[in-house]
């Protein structure tokens, strides 16, 4: 593991020349890094706003850089886009989220075509998840005094690993995770006012448990909170262990 700040273009090249230079060619390159806040709009800091932006969009437009300066090449190599339903169809109380998500569905689409007409063979992919049982929920900033919590239906975070394994062996252009994530892109396509007015009610109060935060809950906005706390989070009553789709 190299710890490193995805939203520093220096850094996460030195740290793949340093995974290069021990493994050898890197051959996939996933960007998965991210940070949120729970938080109206207008109760965010433009600092805090663009922070979100810095890591989770910024993050993967220099994770892809440096990956393809090393893949293309060699003419040889796959680069994997966490994305999210959040990218087609966004949800209150993320603004700064929804809008990096969206920004990662453009920028990759305008880099997938520039390799199409360079007739390379890297590929290009993003991965599109529903809600997870991930511990996001854990160390998220919360500015809502209440725990908040996926929405929609749930999938376990297994989901989400076979379907980049999956995206990693099988050429394919995107890869909808969940029915959740297909009904929000044609919902948002088919009647996006009326989506405006459910989500503005279910996407608000959905999100927030009635349990109370707890007194000091430390975040990782800033810096990573330092216990690992595994990749399975507090809402796996329900939680789908698969998906049709896959």
């Amino acid at each position: 593991m190299i710890p490193t700040d995805v939203s520093d273009p220096d850094g996460v090249e030195a740290a793949a020349a340093k995974v290069q230079r021990a493994f050898g060619p890197i051959t996939l390159w996933i960007n998965n890094a991210m940070v949120s806040m729970y938080s109206p709009f207008l109760r965010m800091t433009p600092k805090e706003f663009c922070h979100i932006v810095d890591v989770t969009f910024m993050g993967s437009v220099h994770g892809t850089r440096a990956a393809l300066r090393r893949m293309v090449p060699r003419d040889q190599g796959v680069v994997i886009q966490v994305g999210s339903a959040l990218a087609f169809r966004s949800i209150p109380l993320q603004s700064a989220y929804c809008s990096s998500k969206h920004a990662i569905e453009g920028f990759t689409e305008s880099v997938r075509c520039e390799l199409i007409h360079e007739k390379s063979s890297v590929r290009i992919t993003v991965v599109n998840m529903p809600a997870l049982n991930t511990t996001q929920f854990i160390w998220t900033r919360n500015r809502m005094g209440r725990v908040c919590r996926p929405v929609g239906t749930i999938f376990e975070p297994e989901v989400a690993a076979r379907a980049i394994l999956f995206a990693a062996e099988h050429e394919r252009r995107e890869v909808m995770v969940g029915a959740s994530t297909i009904s929000a892109t044609l919902g948002e396509k088919i009647a996006p006012g009326l989506l405006d007015r459910k989500l503005a009610k279910a996407g608000w109060d959905g999100a927030l448990c009635t349990a109370k935060l707890k007194p000091g809950r430390r975040d990782n906005f800033w810096a990573p909170v330092n216990r690992d706390l595994g990749a399975r989070g507090q809402f796996g009553r329900g939680a789908r262990k698969s998906a049709v789709l896959l």
